[in-house]
């Protein structure tokens, strides 16, 4: 997927790695949706995040390096010596970065499904854990640090979850 961006003000290029990226008349850009977080980073905007797509930034949070080159070299056909390099950098940056925020498919996927029905059923007679459940399932993004989404895990240990597994469930 190609987002457009926008270059910081007063600037009419960016440097990306080797690349130095240069903004069309109106001050956009279009890239690579693996390419945006290191753009964002040099103070670059989202424009548009795709058609139809309007979770690119909790996507581009959460999608590892090798599961965008995967979709984006075959639509390009970007040289293959240049490709492996790039997907050899953005892995290395994958392997020290996990993401913190989820989006509510995400955070709830980190169940098994044993867990979530029983998170569920509990919810049924708990008011607190009822809370928990429908602010998961509505919210946008869910920050694994935040203290509420701990808090609502955490409380699960001993009943649904070992600490293990709750632990494994706030990974970030």
């Amino acid at each position: 997927m190609i987002v457009t961006m926008r270059m910081p003000a007063g600037q009419t290029s960016v440097q990306y790695g080797a690349l130095s990226i240069h903004a069309n008349p109106d001050g956009t850009f279009g890239v690579p949706k693996y390419a945006v977080p290191e753009l964002v980073a040099a103070g670059c905007a989202i424009v548009t995040e795709g058609v139809g797509d309007v979770n690119v930034r909790a996507e581009l949070e959460a999608a590892t390096a090798a599961e965008l080159m995967a979709i984006y070299l075959p639509s390009v056909g970007i040289e293959a010596g240049y490709a492996e390099a790039h997907a050899r950098a953005l892995a290395a940056f994958d392997a020290t970065a996990k993401p913190q925020t989820l989006t509510s498919t995400q955070f709830l996927s980190r169940f098994t499904d044993a867990e979530r029905s029983s998170v569920f059923t509990a919810a049924m007679g708990s008011p607190q854990m009822l809370q928990f459940v429908v602010t998961a399932a509505a919210a946008t993004r869910i920050d694994l640090t935040d203290p509420a989404v701990q808090g609502g895990v955490n409380s699960l240990v001993g009943t649904i979850l070992t600490a293990d597994r709750a632990a494994a469930i706030l990974d970030h």
